[in-house]
């Protein structure tokens, strides 16, 4: 897996660059986090019978990151042959994290033109790849902003698992979680 994301400035609203003093990611993210929450973006190909579209959501549980909270990811996948889908689709996060020893609020939401899915096989549970470019990236920290772009080139490329129905599940870093189709 490999992710380009932009550094936030040490000291930007009080909070340090790498939360804990790790590598960071997405809107400073731990660079796990970071991945997980875009490659989740990336896994909902298979829908039973369908396109791989539709509303997920999730919890998300970051171990060494102290970060915990709901993700939801929107996909409008289109099939373009038996193995791979293409289309839009956003992936949201709202919850907690450890700064600097107090629990903040975070929000941030990727937003995706095209996101790549491929599957291994036709249907049942596999390992799926999800790869794509973030075209919008909004972060809040107690409500203050600490990205409005996807200027540093936001990427993804993932290996997730799905049950071939409508569960995925991830184990990304200190970070693990699974979607469900709603």
């Amino acid at each position: 897996m490999s992710l380009a994301v932009p550094q936030l400035p040490t000291g930007f609203a009080g909070l340090p660059t790498g939360f804990a003093g790790l590598p960071t990611g997405c809107a400073g993210l731990p660079t796990g986090c970071a991945l997980l929450l875009v490659g989740c973006a990336l896994l909902l190909p298979g829908c039973a019978g369908g396109a791989p579209a539709g509303h997920w959501s999730g919890e998300l549980s970051c171990s060494d990151a102290d970060m915990e909270g709901v993700e939801s990811l929107d996909l409008d996948l289109a099939r373009l042959d038996e193995l791979h889908f293409s289309g839009p689709g956003s992936l949201s996060f709202q919850g907690q994290i450890e700064m600097s020893g107090a629990w903040r609020d975070f929000v941030s939401t990727l937003g995706f033109d095209t996101l790549e899915l491929g599957l291994g096989q036709p249907r049942g549970a596999q390992t799926v790849t999800l790869a794509g470019s973030a075209v919008s990236c909004d972060s809040t920290v107690d409500g203050q902003v600490i990205q409005s772009s996807c200027d540093h080139g936001e990427s993804a490329d993932y290996e997730l698992e799905w049950d071939g129905a409508d569960t995925m599940t991830y184990d990304v870093g200190d970070c693990a979680g699974a979607f469900v189709r709603d």
